[in-house]
């Protein structure tokens, strides 16, 4: 492992400050995908966990046919577009065998499914986790979605999951390029958090930190598009009992308020979440009446930091009155480029 000088750990807290405090995908992080490279076969060999990947069984694919939707059957995001911008936006409601929740070709969820997880989570979050069951689903059927797919397009019948789909994220993240410019604009916006310190210095940083970044968006991109790869067929009166119980949270509730709202996803003890703190509360107080401020602690409640897709903190997101969002932004942001963006998103000065 390299050791970094003291200088260096500064300069890379410093960018860690100005991106925001980093948290793992969590599927990327369950199927050990997060790494953007293979290991070489001579770090295989000195490391004792990759046995267990070497030698593991591919995991088969169901044989379970892909469902008979009809072609006027109700995209899940036009129905519900605030529910998902995950795997099942685009995915169709239909009606479904009894205890069917999602079927699509080589994957299927039951209501006996969903039970069993439940059954297995801590007791403590099994409430917050059975009012979010339909988040519950989504997650369970990803990773199934992605081993069907990333089979069909690789084709390698003997690869365990897990470096199969290691591979297939190499491949969708294969074309991610980080310009000059890209690093220069980032610099540029937080010069003030990096201690002003020489570009050239902090450049291979700011490209490894804006490359990962990338990666990460073109996997999730690609994630809410796998309704357009292959067909999903969603059950519609679940997914109607769902929507209802998954918007009975702050941050549903403002954006169906009518008024423009301001959320801010974030932690106590992160840096430049503490930064934001007496920000958020001026804004807060400077347009009381006019704008919905909410503030989510991603600690306290995990299962709507996900819904969000929140993978750094803090996380700002601006939604207009109709709810729609407009902006988000990862990382510190001043307050006078929060209130350019309040603009846009219809707050009045006054």
């Amino acid at each position: 492992m390299l050791k970094m000088n003291n200088r260096e750990s500064r300069l890379q807290s410093a960018i860690l400050t100005a991106a925001g405090c980093i948290i793992l995908a969590l599927l990327l992080f369950n199927t050990g995908c997060g790494r953007s490279e293979a290991p070489s076969p001579d770090a295989a060999k000195n490391d004792p966990s990759s046995a267990s990947i070497a030698t593991s069984a591919p995991t088969p694919v169901p044989a379970i046919p892909a469902p008979d939707v009809p072609e006027d059957a109700p995209v899940l995001s036009d129905v519900y577009p605030t529910l998902t911008s995950g795997a099942l936006r685009l995915a169709r409601l239909v009606d479904l065998p009894e205890h069917v929740l999602l079927q699509a070709e080589g994957v299927s969820v039951t209501q006996g499914d969903l039970e069993r997880e439940l059954a297995e989570s801590p007791a403590d979050t099994r409430e917050e986790m059975r009012k979010n069951a339909f988040f519950l689903l989504e997650q369970k059927a990803t990773l199934n979605l992605l081993t069907v797919l990333a089979r069909r397009r690789i084709g390698n019948a003997a690869l365990p999951q897990d470096r199969l789909l290691q591979r297939y994220f190499e491949e969708i993240t294969r074309d991610v390029t980080v310009t000059d410019a890209d690093i220069e604009t980032f610099y540029e916006e937080n010069r003030g958090l990096v201690g002003n310190s020489p570009l050239a210095q902090i450049k291979p940083r700011i490209r490894e930190h804006l490359r990962q970044q990338k990666q990460q968006e073109a996997v999730e991109a690609h994630i809410a598009a796998l309704g357009s790869e292959m067909t999903i067929a969603l059950s519609a009166a679940w997914v109607k009992e769902q929507a209802a119980l998954a918007m009975d949270n702050p941050v549903d509730k403002a954006r169906s308020s009518g008024k423009p709202t301001f959320v801010n996803f974030g932690a106590r003890g992160c840096v430049p979440c503490d930064m934001m703190e007496p920000i958020r509360e001026e804004i807060k107080r400077d347009y009381d009446g006019r704008l919905n401020v909410v503030f989510v602690h991603v600690n306290r409640d995990r299962m709507l930091a996900s819904r969000y897709g929140i993978r750094g903190i803090p996380h700002l997101v601006f939604f207009d009155k109709n709810g729609k969002e407009v902006h988000s932004h990862t990382g510190y942001l001043p307050k006078e480029q929060i209130e350019q963006w309040l603009k846009k998103i219809g707050v009045s000065d006054s």
